[in-house]
């Protein structure tokens, strides 16, 4: 006997990740600036507002819609640690990129929490991967 339609029902693919409309990026580096913006517009993303430093990062995260951040770690003569706590109390996910494998911070501010880090170089495809696990669909 024939099977009923719905008896064939096949699981959907999980699709590509469905991109946040806003993306905050934190770079001092421009040419790798501009290659994650590239990469952030490819996968689908609105608006990508960079910074090279914390404060401006601060700033511009008071126009507040962000729905993910990107902080490269080292940013010279300081680090993003502020910006991250400024997004964990947002609620805003957020993901190091660092070239130095490890990212020992929070000395005071995300203890125990688990923050993702893309290593640099890091290709389109593993941040496609990073957004799809950190971003609802």
């Amino acid at each position: 006997m024939p099977r009923a339609p719905e008896d064939l029902a096949i699981a959907p693919v999980p699709g590509p990740p469905s991109p946040p409309e806003r993306v905050l990026l934190v770079e001092d580096n421009p040419l790798i600036a501009l290659d994650v913006e590239d990469h952030l517009r490819a996968l689908g993303v609105g608006q990508v507002d960079v910074a090279s430093s914390s404060e401006l990062a601060l700033e511009l995260l008071e126009g507040g819609g962000h729905g993910f951040a990107l902080l490269d770690f080292n940013l010279g003569g300081e680090t993003s640690e502020p910006v991250a706590r400024a997004l964990d109390r947002r609620g805003i996910p957020f993901a190091f990129a660092t070239g130095y494998g490890e990212v020992k911070c929070f000395a005071g501010g995300l203890v125990g929490k688990e923050v993702p880090v893309l290593i640099k170089p890091y290709a389109k495809a593993e941040l496609e991967d990073l957004l799809r696990r950190l971003i609802p669909a």
